[in-house]
């Protein structure tokens, strides 16, 4: 009986080691064997987020020349620059109406065509921050403020980001109508959605879809730590959002945002979310008959001020499909870190 027993438990010691060993030869080989497809899918039409200094005015006329060329160079169409957060009030914590207006300016001149838009960030309670949604004064502000800043800056449209918003929050639907209803008729609105932890149902992204110009799905994050599971989930994603955009039947459009960093977090595991492999799952969804892909106008690397070098390459290379250029971060030098608010 004891050698029976043995016997049972060293095939079962076996049989796992196998399975550990075909996971992490999965981890460490499925990135270096799939590559996204050569289809050529980009339609100039291209999201990048940017940092907060452009915004506070802490450049220079020679950074602006740098970021008007990388803007130009990786075919950026929407330009989403942070202009730090709120407080919980729901009022801009920090104005900066000269630096404002000196940045639309400067790129209006320089980049004409590009939608140069304001990004606010807002961290709710959920998340341990002060911004309590759930109040309507809060929102009312909220909905003023970016009214206000685009008016004042004459950003070409407005985004926000607003975590975490779950699923079916009515609140936020308020928020988007008020903010539209104040929004001038001409000017654009975004809002940044989750790719993970407060998963959004079909029917509730039909009606932000309603409410907003824009979704840029943030599709990083995602907890997914094998690649091969990332590509799945990042497929999925665009699959979800897309097909309920479209049945919507609204002027909406979808942004698919990807990663370009290297934190280190529960979230996120750089091995597995590359922007590389982001761009496998973004085209094997764009060549998915299941997936209304003509309201995916494009994708949106976060962020600019974390993108290296060769990351700048391999977007270049897979979905401009340029060429594996030389690409520096703005001002020519590699990336900096950018204050979170």
């Amino acid at each position: 009986m004891f050698k029976k027993i043995q016997k049972v438990l060293m095939i079962l010691f076996a049989a796992g080691m196998l399975v550990v060993g075909v996971i992490l030869g999965d981890y460490y080989l499925y990135p270096s064997l799939v590559h996204p497809s050569m289809a050529n899918f980009n339609q100039n039409k291209n999201g990048l987020w940017l940092g907060s200094k452009w915004y506070m005015g802490k450049v220079s006329d020679a950074d602006f020349e740098t970021i008007a060329n990388l803007i130009k160079k990786e075919h950026i169409h929407y330009a989403f620059f942070h202009c730090k957060d709120i407080n919980k009030l729901g009022n801009l914590r920090i104005p900066s109406e000269a630096g404002a207006k000196r940045l639309v300016s400067k790129l209006h001149e320089t980049c004409p065509g590009v939608k140069i838009m304001v990004w606010m960030g807002a961290l709710g309670t959920g998340f341990g921050g002060e911004v309590d949604e759930s109040k309507e004064d809060v929102r009312k502000n909220m909905a003023s403020s970016a009214c206000n800043l685009v008016k004042a800056g004459g950003f070409d449209g407005f985004q926000w980001d607003l975590e975490p918003v779950g699923d079916n929050n009515s609140n936020y639907l308020d928020l988007l109508d008020r903010t539209r209803q104040l929004l001038p008729k001409d000017k654009i609105l975004s809002i940044c959605a989750p790719g993970f932890g407060f998963n959004w149902s079909p029917s509730y992204i039909e009606e932000v879809s309603k409410r907003c110009d824009q979704i840029a799905l943030m599709a990083y994050d995602t907890g997914m730590w094998l690649p091969r599971l990332y590509v799945s989930k990042m497929e999925s994603l665009i699959k979800l959002y897309a097909n309920a955009i479209a049945s919507s039947k609204s002027q909406c459009k979808l942004l698919v945002g990807v990663p370009a960093y290297e934190d280190v977090t529960l979230g996120h595991h750089a091995h597995a979310e590359s922007i590389e492999l982001a761009l496998v799952g973004v085209k094997n969804a764009m060549q998915n008959k299941e997936i209304t892909s003509n309201v995916i106008e494009g994708v949106a690397p976060y962020a600019e001020y974390t993108t290296d070098a060769s990351e700048w390459q391999t977007y270049e290379k897979y979905w401009l499909q340029t060429g594996a250029q030389q690409s520096l971060g703005a001002g020519g030098e590699p990336p900096e870190s950018e204050p979170s608010s």
